[in-house]
């Protein structure tokens, strides 16, 4: 009996295991400079509770296949311990990666800073990110997010859900 011998060149196995192992993602663009988040934000510190909502540019620019990079420069409103709205900047830098075509990861670090109760304060930040493959609407993208903010020696637990936007 012969022995059958198949050879596939190197390039197509390595293509095969590729995509075997990794999804189809969608192809990114360069740089998404006109790109806005907003959403409803919810603060808990303590037994204290803030809801308002965020707006937040977000341009974001690709670092190869699956990774990007995106500052986060946002805007809120938050309540003090007399019930007092006052204004919250957000500076972070945040780094993402495609799980999948229409999944992503993102992890971030940056600032609060709070115009009351605590100046530049140190912040973290997890989201979870949804882009439909058709825009709904304008909006391009969900993101679920949070970001714990520590507030002296406490921390201040933030939960967001944001709709994007990319002009």
């Amino acid at each position: 009996m012969a022995k059958l011998k198949i050879r596939l060149p190197l390039t197509l196995v390595a293509a095969l295991s590729l995509s075997l192992t990794r999804p189809a993602l969608a192809q990114q663009k360069a740089a998404e400079w006109l790109a806005f988040s907003i959403g409803p934000v919810l603060a808990v510190q303590d037994t204290r509770k803030s809801f308002f909502t965020f707006i937040s540019y977000t341009p974001r620019f690709a670092l190869g296949e699956n990774f990007y990079a995106r500052p986060n420069i946002g805007f809120t409103m938050l309540r003090n311990e007399t019930n007092e709205l006052f204004p919250v900047l957000e500076a972070q830098g945040i780094l993402g990666y495609f799980m999948a075509q229409n999944v992503g990861a993102e992890l971030g670090a940056g600032m609060q800073y709070f115009s009351q109760n605590g100046g530049g304060l140190p912040a973290f930040t997890a989201n979870l990110v949804y882009r439909p493959d058709s825009r709904i609407l304008l909006i391009d993208r969900f993101v679920f997010g949070y970001t714990p903010v520590f507030v002296s020696g406490a921390v201040m637990h933030q939960a967001r859900i944001a709709a994007g936007v990319t002009f």
